[in-house]
Parts: C-alpha cells; structure tokens; sequence
C-alpha cells in the first residue's frame, strides 16, 4: 500500500502515513528475517501458488519454535536477504482496491 502524496495533506493523512510508515518496516522486518532462517523464502520459487501459503506458514511457525527454544536469531543470516516485493500483475485493480483500503484505514485511525 502507498501512502499519501502532495504538499498540502491533511492531518489525517500524514498520521496515516507515520503509522503506514511504522507498520511497513515492522513487516518488512519481520519477513527479513524469515528469509534469513528460511533461505527458500529468499529464491525464486517454482512451487504452485497453493502450496506457497502453508510454506511461509510452516516458516513462520518454526521461526516461532526456534525462537521460543532459545535458538537466536544471527544477524549473520540477514547477508544477502533479497528484500524486493513481487508486483502484482493485474496492477490497476490493486491499485483501486488499496485506495479503498488506504481511506477505510484512514479513518479508523481517525477514531482509534
């Protein structure tokens, strides 16, 4: 999702900004972590789309047990994580659909 644009935002849209902002490196974050244990999630992968949501859930879930098993995370593991985000093919469409979602978001926060 993209945030707001322009020199003359309102309020809300720059407090939606700093917690998009926020959330977005709490997320890109955590997924680069992920790719640092989990090195298939950092590859080109030639898995049916199917099966990929119970492998990043598999890799989550693990990520968790070694974590609560006191296996640490190395920072090591972050070199050479690729960070890149896929684009979504049908563009236009998402990009309609997370306006709506950016404007419901929006005030949400408004109230909350």
């Amino acid at each position: 999702m993209k945030g707001y644009t322009g020199h003359r935002l309102t309020r809300d849209q720059r407090h939606f900004n700093n917690r998009l902002s926020s959330a977005r490196f709490t997320v890109e974050h955590a997924f680069g972590r992920l790719k640092g244990r989990w090195r298939i999630l950092n590859k080109k992968n030639d898995l049916k789309l199917d099966f990929m949501r119970p492998l990043v859930h598999a890799c989550c879930t693990l990520h968790n047990i070694c974590q609560s098993n006191g296996d640490p995370f190395r920072q090591a593991w972050l070199i050479g994580v690729n960070n890149n985000v896929a684009i979504n093919r049908n563009r236009q469409h998402a990009v309609g659909q997370a306006s709506r979602i950016r404007e419901a978001l929006k005030g949400y926060m408004r109230t909350h």
